[in-house]
Formats: C-alpha cells, sequence, structure tokens
C-alpha cells in the first residue's frame, strides 16, 4: 500500500494530495512531496507524521495541549493535534488527572480542570513540566520532579554537537554550548575556542599550519594585504586619539604562518603567540640612525583578534621610538594589553566581548598580572600622565 502511494505519486500529484486528505494520520509518503519537516526544517527521512499539508518527523510530532511527542493515535482540533484524551481535558469533557468524565463540580487550577479530590492528589506529587500525576521513572532537577519524557524532551540540555539530550553530567564552552563530556576531543577553534562541528560553526577548516578554524570566525579572517591596510589605518587613528603617536610613517605588517612566526620569535615563542614585533637600530654614522620595524601576525586571524594583536604590536613600536632605554617587560606588555582591551571595547559584537574578558582573565604573570597592574594605575592617575611615567628614563614601578 505504501509503496503503491509513493508510485501514484510520481503520475498525480492531485490524486496524492486526495490521499492525504482522506488519510490525515498517513506516516509514510514519497518524500519528493514533503521535502522537510515543518518543525526543525530538517529533509526528511524514513518514517514521518502528516498533518494537513505539513509533515513532521515523529520526535517533532507534538500534542498542542501537553507538549508530548504522539506515538499513536490522534485527534485534530482547529488544525492543532492533540492526544485524544489531552483534547477532552481540553474540551472540559474529563478530569485532567484521573481522565473521568466530570458529573457534578469541577476545579479549574493554572488553567486545568480537576475533580476536587483530583486536585488535591495531583497537587501532591506532579511532573513539573506537563502537570501531570507522576508515575515510572522520573527525574529531580532543580527541585522540581519530571517524568522522563518530560524532562528528556523538554528539560534536559541539549548537545549542541550531536543534538541528543543530556542526562547526565556535561562539559559546557565560554559561549554556554553544553555538551556531552565525550565530545571533549571535538577540535576547537584556535580564534574563538569553539567546538568546531556544523551545529554549531557551519563546519571549519584546517589552515597550513595545522590551525583549526571554524566557519564563523573564516567568515572575517584577514589573508591580504588589502584587507590589512584599512584596518591599520584606522587603529594609528585610535591611538592618536588616546596620545599614542607613531612617529615612523611606513614600516610592512607581513602575515604569517606559525612556523615562520616560531622562526621570528625565536625563545618568545608559545604555541598561542599570534604576533611579534621586531626592531633594529641601523647606524648612517655616528650621529645619524634610524630604527626599522617588522612586525609579523599570524594569517587567517579572525577581525577582531587580528586588531587586538595588531594594536599590541603597534603599542611596542611606540615604547621603542619613544624610551632610550628598555621598559619593565611586564609593564610593556600590560600597556599593550591595556590597548588592545580599549580598542576591543569600542567593538561591541560577541567576539570583542570574549576577547575582552580572556585579557582580564589572563593569568600569565607578564601579560595578564601586567594588563591589571597598568589597568589600575591608569584608572588613578589618567592615560596621558602615564604615558608621560614611560617615557621618562626612570622605570615606572
Amino acid at each position: 500500500m505504501l509503496k503503491k502511494l509513493g508510485s501514484l505519486f510520481l503520475f498525480c500529484l492531485l490524486c496524492l494530495s486526495l490521499v492525504v486528505l482522506f488519510d490525515p494520520q498517513l506516516t509514510r509518503i514519497s518524500s519528493l512531496y514533503y521535502q522537510k519537516c515543518a518543525e526543525c526544517h530538517l529533509v526528511l527521512e524514513g518514517e514521518f507524521r502528516v498533518l494537513g499539508d505539513q509533515a513532521f518527523h515523529p520526535y517533532h510530532f507534538y500534542c498542542a495541549f501537553c507538549s508530548i511527542q504522539i506515538l499513536e493515535d490522534y485527534k485534530v482540533n482547529q488544525d492543532l493535534p492533540y492526544h485524544p484524551v489531552c483534547l477532552k481535558i481540553k474540551q472540559k469533557e474529563v478530569c485532567d488527572f484521573c481522565h473521568e468524565p466530570f458529573v457534578d463540580a469541577l476545579v479549574e487550577h493554572l488553567q486545568h480542570n480537576y475533580h476536587p479530590d483530583c486536585l488535591t492528589r495531583f497537587t501532591a506529587e506532579t511532573c513539573g513540566y506537563c502537570k501531570r500525576e507522576l508515575y515510572g521513572k522520573y527525574y529531580l532537577y532543580q527541585k522540581k520532579n519530571y517524568h522522563a519524557i518530560c524532562y528528556e524532551t523538554h528539560i534536559a540540555p541539549h548537545c549542541a554537537i550531536c543534538q541528543e539530550s543530556i542526562l547526565g553530567e556535561y562539559l559546557e564552552d565560554y559561549w554556554k554550548y553544553p555538551f556531552h563530556k565525550h565530545h571533549k576531543d571535538v577540535p576547537s577553534c584556535w580564534n574563538c575556542n569553539r567546538r568546531i562541528c556544523e551545529a554549531i560553526t557551519a563546519g571549519g577548516k584546517t589552515l597550513e599550519d595545522q590551525r583549526q578554524v571554524c566557519g564563523i570566525c573564516w567568515k572575517s579572517a584577514i589573508t591580504t594585504q588589502e584587507q590589512l591596510q584599512p584596518l591599520l589605518t584606522d587603529i594609528r587613528k585610535k591611538m592618536e586619539a588616546w596620545g599614542l603617536i607613531l612617529q615612523i610613517k611606513e614600516f610592512s605588517v607581513d602575515l604569517v604562518f606559525q612556523p615562520e612566526l616560531q622562526k621570528r620569535a625565536k625563545f618568545l615563542y608559545t604555541p598561542k603567540l599570534g604576533g611579534l614585533t621586531e626592531s633594529q637600530l641601523i647606524y648612517h654614522n655616528e650621529n645619524l640612525f634610524e630604527l626599522k620595524f617588522q612586525v609579523s601576525i599570524l594569517w587567517g586571524l579572525e577581525e577582531n583578534l587580528f586588531q587586538s594583536i595588531l594594536i599590541h604590536e603597534l603599542v611596542h613600536i611606540w615604547v621603542k621610538e619613544n624610551r632610550k632605554s628598555a621598559l619593565n617587560r611586564q609593564i610593556e606588555e600590560g600597556f599593550a594589553n591595556y590597548l588592545s582591551f580599549l580598542l576591543l571595547q569600542t567593538r561591541d559584537n560577541l567576539m570583542s566581548h570574549y576577547l575582552t574578558e580572556m585579557i582580564e582573565k589572563n593569568t600569565d604573570p607578564i601579560y595578564g598580572d601586567g594588563f591589571r597592574k597598568v589597568k589600575e594605575r591608569i584608572q588613578q592617575i589618567g592615560i596621558a600622565p602615564f604615558q608621560e611615567q614611560l617615557k621618562s628614563d626612570l622605570l615606572w614601578k
């Protein structure tokens, strides 16, 4: 019968429509007619449920009254599906607790109707979701009890990676995505630390240096000088507004992969290093010399992250131009991070908020403690006086 219906569809759409109207609970017809589930909009495969001109995965076909999956027969009222008993409850034909007809009085409670005695029993031991009497296996969650099916379908968190219900302990990332513990080895994005999968990030890619980048970050990845130069101009203007004017007019910013960055950074390299500034003092004669700078930043960084690293490196240039002696490394890196922090605060988006929080929570004694020390000092005296202290030959303490 099912196979025949599927064949008839190939010749006559009108006939198929008549069949659906004749049997609204038909569970398998040609997927050429119903392409996607009306609830989740994913492609239908295998058996599915039909209601009017819509089709649903079986696990997305819910009763309009109790919101629990309809597994067997159902009734339709005002184009919505109901368990037969739920429709009777909705129409005040039977008690919501015992499902027996009303003979005399009924009592309304939280938009449900009960026999007076049933209401007393109901309020003693009921499901926190559907408000029905508990039976069989149930879950305790946040001081409320739930039927197993109510908890698993509507209350339990769903894994962001596999979309299945999470019924035990689970992990959660910065972005508040919950996932099963057995997914802990799913690769994370080098930029934002999201788990890379279709459901969360629309996939991702592996770069030439084996960095994993998610689909979200790749949309704004900086990979060319044409993308870089307008950002450099904008950041220099931001720095000037904060009182940091670079004397050098031109310098190169190279986009490199990790092996090249590691080669240039030498002993300063770490796996999470995103940028590097190299300086060279060139003497033309005893009284004439010039500073040359080379900035290197990883190829393919997300735009907010790229900008925060770029301004960090430009602060190193400003320090070199304005001091005759070396600056305490914790203070220099802390000040560079502080400028990254200021820049990110001008960008109001999810990634800028994430990066700002990472700077504030950094536990590194150089970059993290240095940032907090600099921030506290600037809050005390202001950024302009702080810059004057940095320019002096005396190390700021």
